[in-house]
């Protein structure tokens, strides 16, 4: 699976998770302004997915991210992390503003709302997450279902899946230690999504 990384420390925690949760996997990591676009959908159609890793600013800083994420399959599983969410909600007709609710390393209460969810399969109603944002995405997309808000932050989005794609974003970080368990199982439905587990 290909990871392009938006210059974040998380995006190697992100890895080591990743690899934890499906041994024998093959990731590759490039920085998101050391290959073209084109080199990028290539590797990850050859790798057979895509993870938009989080990162400081704003998906317009995500160098060659928004053309890979437009130019890639429809059936390719793609998954976006904090940043890589935001950027999926822009492509998908939210919008981006500041987060009145900001938090950097505090864990907030996720409830989901979209009872076909595939990324939460196997979760409850609520759980925790570990989150490290200060923008967020409003308003609703023709393209994407809201599958999860945050309880304590006015019901910010927390989590978007795709209508038609196997494109998923979560605002949190499930790879953070203190998302623990149900951060892994997000994780896991992804991989099981994008057939990385044995």
């Amino acid at each position: 699976m290909l990871i392009i990384n938006n210059y974040d420390s998380f995006t190697y925690n992100l890895l080591a998770k990743l690899l934890a949760l499906s041994p024998g996997h093959h990731y590759e990591v490039v920085e998101n302004n050391r290959i073209s676009p084109e080199q990028a959908i290539e590797r990850a159609i050859l790798l057979k997915g895509l993870i938009i890793s989080p990162g400081p600013g704003s998906p317009a800083d995500s160098a060659i991210c928004p053309q890979v994420v437009l130019g890639v399959p429809k059936d390719l599983p793609v998954l976006g992390v904090c940043l890589g969410m935001q950027l999926l909600g822009e492509l998908g007709g939210f919008t981006l503003r500041r987060s009145a609710n900001p938090r950097h390393g505090s864990v907030e209460q996720i409830q989901r709302i979209f009872p076909k969810s595939i990324l939460f399969k196997g979760l409850g109603s609520t759980f925790e997450q570990a989150r490290y944002n200060s923008l967020c995405i409003e308003g609703a997309s023709s393209e994407y279902d809201i599958s999860a808000v945050g309880t304590s932050s006015n019901n910010e989005i927390m989590a978007i899946e795709h209508r038609s794609e196997m494109k998923f974003g979560v605002q949190f970080h499930p790879e953070s230690i203190c998302s623990g368990r149900k951060g892994e199982r997000i994780l896991l439905n992804f991989l099981k999504v994008a057939k990385a587990l044995r």
